[in-house]
């Protein structure tokens, strides 16, 4: 009896921590109000931090996964700026704000 109590308590440990497993990326790396400060702050970052022709993983202001292609198509909008976060692995992670 206490075995099948064990192995409960292991399963659903496991059960759990899968399903808290965070995403691959964290915070922005730039506060968003100091890009709206003016051109310039924002044109140092765009330019030394998003690198849009390279491999990255693309997220809406809503942090949802989309694709490449619909990323650049609400950009180009002119609604929003990339944000890049903070990532726990080497991919690229692209945010739009607004």
């Amino acid at each position: 009896m206490k075995t099948s109590h064990l192995f409960i308590l292991i399963f659903s440990v496991l059960i759990l921590s899968s399903c808290n497993k965070n995403s691959g990326y964290g915070n922005p790396e730039v506060d968003f109000s100091i890009l709206q400060k003016d051109y310039m702050s924002w044109w140092n970052y765009y330019s030394k931090n998003i690198i849009l022709s390279s491999d990255f993983i693309s997220l809406d202001e809503n942090s949802n996964i989309i694709s490449k292609e619909n990323f650049l198509v609400l950009l180009t909008s002119g609604d929003y700026i990339p944000i890049r976060l903070s990532s726990k692995d080497t991919l690229l992670y692209y945010k739009l704000c607004n």
